[in-house]
């Protein structure tokens, strides 16, 4: 692994958390490319949204 593969990954880790436990979506976004999209659960029927849509969805349940 190289050392910026390494430091976007301990990034990740060390922003995600914090920034799904307060709603901060910027945040959230910060970690993924553009166009991402995100789907949560491997073992369940594809839920494909954008990060962001993703994260006010799951707020709203």
């Amino acid at each position: 692994m190289d050392m910026a593969t390494r430091a976007a990954a301990e990034r990740f880790v060390r922003v995600w958390a914090p920034a799904w436990a307060e709603h901060d979506v910027d945040a959230l976004l910060e970690l993924y490319a553009d166009g991402c999209v995100h789907r949560p659960m491997p073992f369940r029927e594809p839920h494909r949204v954008a990060v962001a849509e993703f994260r006010v969805w799951s707020v709203e349940d």
